[in-house]
């Protein structure tokens, strides 16, 4: 449900979900427009094989856009992409502005799987799924953190996909040597664009951030 302080209106979602992580989020006027991750389906917290992110094979994440109308207390949903998925992340200096495309997900690009995540999915907020790029790594992918190209000067300048991806990547299968990997965030189908051999095991996280500045 979203309730709005203004008019006491409320108004509820077309379906049930949990919602750990949005995407972006912008207002103009009396409509408010979000994108996140909705579990949805059998979702109970309950961790299958000792997952953390809770039973995403029965309830996998659905990346969906929420219009929502602060004066009536309407919502309507569109799913973006099919595709499980968490940790969805965007353009970090441009959070809350109206007309914001970009978000990249950690997937799993598999129809009837929730699990493992092994995709980095970027959405196109405009296109839907015929606007969206996929790159399936050989192993276990995290949250990708976008860092802007142009730094705090693109908050206004440049294209807001003009940037790189970094991710944590682990092969389970070379247990003892986990990667940074570096993507072009506009064209995130070509893959890695460099790969950062750490020479040791790094767990595996949840978050990550950027900023251009060094304090």
């Amino acid at each position: 449900a979203v309730v709005s302080t203004q008019s006491g209106h409320y108004g509820r979602a077309p379906f049930p979900f949990h919602m750990y992580h949005f995407g972006t989020c912008s207002r103009q006027g009396e409509n408010v427009t979000l994108t996140a991750t909705a579990l949805t389906g059998q979702f109970d917290m309950s961790w299958e094989y000792r997952y953390w992110l809770s039973n995403m094979c029965k309830a996998p994440g659905r990346f969906n856009r929420f219009d929502v109308n602060l004066k009536t207390g309407a919502i309507t949903t569109d799913e973006l992409d099919p595709a499980s998925n968490e940790f969805p992340t965007s353009h970090p200096f441009r959070h809350g502005h109206p007309g914001t495309r970009f978000n990249y997900l950690m997937g799993c690009d598999e129809p009837g799987r929730g699990l493992p995540f092994l995709d980095i999915v970027k959405v196109d907020a405009e296109q839907g799924p015929p606007g969206r790029q996929v790159w399936r790594a050989d192993g276990l992918i995290s949250e990708a953190v976008f860092a802007p190209r142009a730094g705090y000067s693109s908050v206004t300048e440049g294209d807001e996909d003009d940037g790189w991806l970094l991710t944590q990547f682990y092969n389970p299968d070379k247990p003892d040597q986990s990667e940074f990997l570096i993507l072009d965030a506009r064209d995130v189908a070509a893959g890695p664009v460099c790969r950062i051999k750490l020479g040791f095991k790094m767990h595996y996280p949840f978050h990550g951030t950027f900023t251009p500045t060094v304090f």
